[in-house]
């Protein structure tokens, strides 16, 4: 009895099933249309873009580095008789001012014994020039030897005195240097020395540099070379430090080769008389370069959404079909993006607003253009302006 209550259900679901099954089989063809004919096509926003030429601005940043930096050291030993307090870090000076004097006790001391045995080289030299004399007047020429003529005594008492003259001068310069003077016009980066500081040779007093000029080290990546053409034009440089104070550069050099750790070029630009000025430049701090560049071809300036993942645009040509196109992106600021078509970049385009990832080449699609006026007017009127 309960076998069958249980087969019940299942009867019925059964005969249901067949039920709508007989129904579906009885309606026409034609309640079931089938699509034919060609897909409609994609509809794509479009912006009309003609290019025009433009002043661009390409920054980066540059580190500013201390021109003949130079480390003022102790030539000799003896303590700090004399000592310029009045010389801080920071401070100008020009090249021959004083700045400290090392005790010259000793070292005059060593001048004098250089003099001595320069002395007794001339003496000896002497004595073998007379010695030669009498030999070559007694030896015949013919039988005696070059030792017995005695030139190689003359010869070897000539090199000491030669040797004695140069450790003279040696020495001497040695005494000059024992009184310490700035070398070249230049500021003061740091001091080490104090008063009555006594001082071994080599012991460093001071860390000089230029004060009539801070060099700017520019790294330039690939990408930015190409955007600059490159070429440098030192008039189109301008540098901003983080005071935004700007200052006029020049272009030093451009290093001849890549850098060996991140295979970049180097640029150096020099400020001129940074210190001079009411707000010092300072070494070892980051500035923004600026490039005002002008290409020779005329550029797009369009919202940065045109651009695809790969960094191209899509147009669409007369017939309204897809084209992917190459472009060399100049410059972009998060809302817009300057670029150049590498073919014919002179020629207008309809540029695709919104590419999808979907588009393919030739595709035939529907464009809705903007307000063609608006968007180039927008563009046009900020051509001149540096970003």
């Amino acid at each position: 009895m309960k076998s069958i209550k249980k087969k019940v259900p299942i009867t019925l679901a059964v005969l249901s099933l067949a039920g709508v099954l007989l129904v579906l089989d009885s309606l026409p063809d034609s309640s079931l249309p089938v699509t034919t004919g060609v897909p409609a096509a994609q509809v794509v926003t479009v912006l009309p873009s003609s290019p025009a030429k433009r002043q661009l601005s390409v920054s980066t940043v540059g580190i500013t580095q201390s021109r003949w930096q130079t480390e003022l050291k102790a030539t000799t030993n003896g303590n700090l008789t004399e000592f310029n307090t009045d010389i801080e870090p920071g401070s100008l000076i020009e090249k021959g001012d004083f700045l400290a004097q090392i005790d010259p006790t000793h070292i005059a001391a060593e001048v004098e014994q250089a003099k001595s045995h320069l002395a007794s080289t001339r003496l000896k030299l002497e004595r073998e020039n007379h010695e030669q004399t009498v030999a070559k007047k007694i030896l015949p020429q013919n039988v005696s030897s070059a030792f017995a003529r005695r030139e190689p005594q003359v010869a070897a008492a000539a090199a000491e005195v030669h040797h004695a003259e140069q450790a003279l001068a040696s020495v001497r310069q040695r005494l000059i240097e024992s009184r310490v003077a700035a070398p070249f016009d230049a500021v003061i980066l740091k001091r080490f020395a104090s008063p009555a500081q006594h001082v071994e040779s080599g012991t460093p007093l001071y860390i000089i540099a230029s004060s009539h000029s801070v060099d700017i080290e520019v790294s330039l990546s690939k990408r930015l070379w190409q955007r600059l053409g490159g070429k440098i034009e030192p008039s189109q440089i301008s540098v901003v430090d983080r005071d935004n104070n700007t200052w006029p550069v020049k272009l030093r050099y451009i290093a001849p080769e890549f850098d060996a750790a991140t295979r970049q070029r180097q640029l150096v630009l020099a400020v001129e008389n940074p210190f001079q000025q009411p707000k010092a430049l300072l070494p070892l701090q980051q500035v923004k370069v600026i490039f005002n560049i002008t290409p020779d071809a005329p550029v797009h300036r369009l919202p940065i959404s045109v651009l695809t993942l790969d960094g191209a645009v899509w147009c669409v040509n007369g017939d309204n079909k897809l084209v992917l196109e190459p472009i060399i992106q100049l410059n972009e600021d998060g809302n817009e993006v300057w670029f150049q078509f590498n073919k014919e970049p002179e020629r207008s385009r309809n540029i695709v607003k919104y590419p999808l990832l979907t588009m393919l080449p030739g595709s035939k699609v529907e464009p809705i253009y903007t307000n063609s006026n608006s968007a180039n007017n927008s563009y046009a009127n900020n051509s001149e302006e540096s970003q």
